[in-house]
């Protein structure tokens, strides 16, 4: 029934009913008559929620619904933020100067990043600057505040 599933994803994501009503358009009553069976979402918010995390409107209409999306099918916390970013890149340098380390502590298949050829360097910095983007975007899903979590 639809109503176990708004309830069952909104408990999944910790959101509370105005949370959720926020995602929807619609007021924390209306979500409240929904997980109560007095009302059913329109299709209008069955979209809205299903665009907002990433699911499929049937996960929310049909009866076990929600019983098909995994734990670890969550969709990654909002985007990025401009500090996120600088962090990011302030990360991606230290690993670079590891890479280039004269000492010897750290290198790539034997060889300083400089000693690579330009396409060679290229594809593993953006190897590692994509790692550390998927790595943030994991740590806040985790540890995020619900109010930043989607």
């Amino acid at each position: 029934m639809i109503k176990n599933n708004i309830k069952k994803l909104r408990e999944r994501y910790d959101l509370t009913q105005q949370e959720l009503a926020e995602i929807a358009g619609v007021t924390n009553k209306a979500v409240w008559a929904w997980e109560n069976g007095i009302s059913e979402p329109r299709m209008g918010a069955i979209e809205k929620i299903a665009s907002h995390f990433k699911i499929k409107k049937s996960n929310i209409i049909e009866d076990g619904g929600m019983d098909n999306i995994e734990e670890n099918n969550r969709p990654f916390a909002t985007e990025l933020t401009s500090k996120d970013e600088l962090d990011i890149q302030k990360e991606l340098q230290k690993m670079i100067d590891g890479l280039n380390s004269k000492d010897g502590l750290a290198a790539f298949d034997g060889q300083n990043i400089d000693e690579l050829d330009e396409d060679d360097r290229e594809l593993l910095i953006a190897s590692l600057e994509q790692s550390l983007r998927i790595a943030k975007r994991m740590a806040k899903q985790k540890f995020a505040p619900k109010k930043y979590r989607k």
